[in-house]
């Protein structure tokens, strides 16, 4: 459970990241 817990925020981590390199 806590590893997919984690996968999922990661995942949530790496979306918001592409989303502010394609902001800049």
């Amino acid at each position: 459970f806590w590893q997919t817990r984690a996968a999922v925020d990661q995942m949530a981590l790496l979306t918001s990241y592409w989303e502010v390199l394609d902001i800049l």
